[in-house]
């Protein structure tokens, strides 16, 4: 069965994980999610693409996120 193709509905998963998982839910394969899925803001997506930020521009970018953001807590570590 599969799911909309959306933010809150879509992680990634290595080869062998996907293909145990199937058609099936997380919760029917019997897997937990290591994050749980959000759809990110203009500033979080930017910070998700991976790209080469400056200090200046991360600021700028971690100023934009949202207070709950799960972000927050990776760029502490």
């Amino acid at each position: 069965m599969e799911g909309t193709n959306t933010w809150n509905n879509t992680v990634t998963a290595c080869k062998r994980c996907n293909n145990y998982k199937a058609g099936r839910t997380p919760d029917q394969a019997g897997m937990q999610l290591l994050a749980i899925p959000f759809a990110p803001t203009h500033a979080e997506y930017v910070y998700l693409q991976g790209k080469q930020i400056l200090s200046d521009q991360m600021e700028f970018l971690r100023a934009h996120f949202p207070h709950k953001s799960p972000l927050h807590e990776r760029l502490r570590a």
